[in-house]
């Protein structure tokens, strides 16, 4: 039975059993509510589903065979508080993930969409606006990848910018404007391009 059966046949009770008609439409009223409005703070559960990594910095295949399955099943209608969290840490599954397969670019996609996902909830996040950058620079999707690029060049401190990195990805998706953001000479740009060949 559907649940637009069940409200069919509630609706069609007789007269005289009104009050149970009540009754029933109160329990589902308050059932239905209860469901709704169970809300999710991610930051507290963050250790049962996500466990951090180990020494070595990455988790082990098993952790993560467990681990991403978790993560995918939680409803993130539901999650009310860390939302940018959560995708950060799908970011970081996903990205050990494709780090293990090269070949298979399913879960970089899947990474960029994680952190486009993050980037939405935190727009400040400019790890999230990289990671987006950088993905789709490897997919040679220039337009989106600039695109993120700006957000990252306008969020991110000065001070953390990496000019090797910053060179990686103008040699991957060139651009004069942010070779001027970045501070980079088209002579040190030429050269770090030469380390990239």
């Amino acid at each position: 039975m559907t649940v637009t059966n069940f409200l069919v046949f509630i609706i069609s009770i007789e007269p005289q059993t009104l009050f149970m008609k009540r009754i029933i439409l109160c329990t589902l009223f308050f059932t239905l509510t209860s469901l709704l409005f169970a809300q999710i703070d991610y930051s507290k559960i963050k250790d049962s589903v996500c466990p951090g990594k180990n020494f070595c910095g990455f988790r082990d295949s098993a952790d993560l065979a467990m681990i991403y399955p978790m993560m995918m099943s939680l409803d993130t209608t539901k999650i009310t508080n860390g939302i940018a969290e959560y995708y950060h840490d799908l970011w970081e599954v996903e990205y050990e993930l494709y780090a293990r397969r090269h070949a298979d670019t399913v879960f970089l996609r899947r990474c960029v969409n994680s952190a486009i996902r993050g980037l939405y909830h935190d727009p400040k996040n400019y790890s999230m606006a990289w990671d987006a950058a950088l993905g789709y620079a490897r997919f040679k999707e220039c337009d989106k990848a600039l695109y993120y690029m700006n957000i990252y060049a306008e969020t991110c401190p000065r001070r953390y910018w990496d000019k090797q990195q910053n060179g990686y990805f103008l040699y991957s998706c060139p651009s004069e404007e942010l070779r001027k953001k970045f501070h980079l000479s088209k002579k040190k740009l030429a050269k770090l391009c030469q380390e990239f060949k």
